[in-house]
């Protein structure tokens, strides 16, 4: 089990997630394997993934299968990844032979261009297999997946989901309230990650939930930083606490050093790569970073 909150206003998407992994199954169900494992993925550092589920896929961990799996299909939006997600998934669950049906869920948010509708708009899309096709809530995990888009339109100033261990109600209540009063303020996503971030340490450690950890791994894109990369061509990922110009992530451990970061693994087209670690040197203004290469591009025969 794990707990990822998102939240898109008009001016930014954010996606936290923690990031313990615990067995699903068998005599030891329930027992913490690792307390730092990466369960965002950036697709093109246009939108954030996040999942709730088995831990595993096809032999790796799941957000390196989520990488390898978009990058095998030179993958660079988020429709067409939550379309080879729910194939793929229901594929591999329809071979799975496991003692208790698995809640699995995938929820994709960020920035995108819609045919009916000007301009870039943020947006959230889940892949479940815990809801229907109209959303609703299935009494047990079927085997086959649905895909369901939310786009923020109008004067609608949010839109909050979280997937894995749910929010109580009542904190759901205040963390919207909260939120809310955020964005009619124009307070920044800085603010709002803390939010998100406080929300799942909550769990964590104040409902001593054991299955969620209290290393947590955020992740923010703003619209400006989408439109820049429309207009050049280019994209960069920082790490850094939010702001409304960059793609950033930040990670948050007590006590932790802001020195050294953990970033999400990242996709776009045939190039993945994970394990990203940044070191930075305010001396010098310079941050250096280094990762695992998981795929690139083929190259082409002169």
């Amino acid at each position: 089990m794990t707990q990822a909150i998102s939240v898109i206003t008009k001016d930014y998407a954010l996606l936290a997630s923690d990031r313990r992994l615990t067995l699903g199954e068998g005599p030891r169900r329930g027992e913490i394997t690792d307390d730092d494992t990466c369960k965002l993925v950036s697709l093109c550092n246009t939108c954030g993934i996040g999942y709730s589920g088995l831990a595993h896929f096809e032999g790796s961990p799941t957000h390196e299968w989520i990488a390898k799996t978009l990058a095998s299909e030179g993958c660079t939006d988020a429709l067409r990844a939550s379309q080879i997600l729910k194939e793929r998934t229901t594929r591999i669950f329809a071979t799975l032979k496991l003692g208790t049906k698995i809640r699995q869920e995938f929820l994709i948010a960020g920035w995108g261009l819609f045919r009916e509708l000007p301009g870039l708009h943020p947006f959230m899309r889940l892949v479940s297999n815990i809801r229907d096709g109209s959303g609703k809530a299935l009494s047990q995990p079927a085997d086959s997946f649905a895909s369901l888009l939310k786009v923020l339109v109008n004067e609608e100033p949010l839109f909050c989901r979280s997937i894995g261990q749910p929010v109580t109600k009542l904190r759901g209540q205040q963390l919207l309230r909260n939120l809310q009063r955020l964005v009619s303020r124009e307070i920044g996503p800085r603010a709002a990650l803390r939010l998100l971030v406080d929300e799942i340490v909550n769990t964590s450690l104040v409902e001593k939930n054991s299955a969620v950890g209290s290393k947590i791994l955020g992740f923010c894109i703003p619209k400006s930083s989408i439109q820049r990369q429309i207009e050049t061509g280019r994209s960069v990922m920082l790490a850094a606490q939010p702001n409304n110009n960059a793609v950033t992530f930040t990670y948050f451990e007590p006590g932790f050093s802001e020195l050294k970061q953990y970033g999400p693994t990242f996709v776009c087209g045939a190039s993945a790569y994970t394990d990203v670690t940044t070191e930075n040197d305010p001396s010098r203004d310079f941050q250096s970073s280094q990762l695992k290469i998981l795929s690139m591009p083929k190259k082409l025969d002169k």
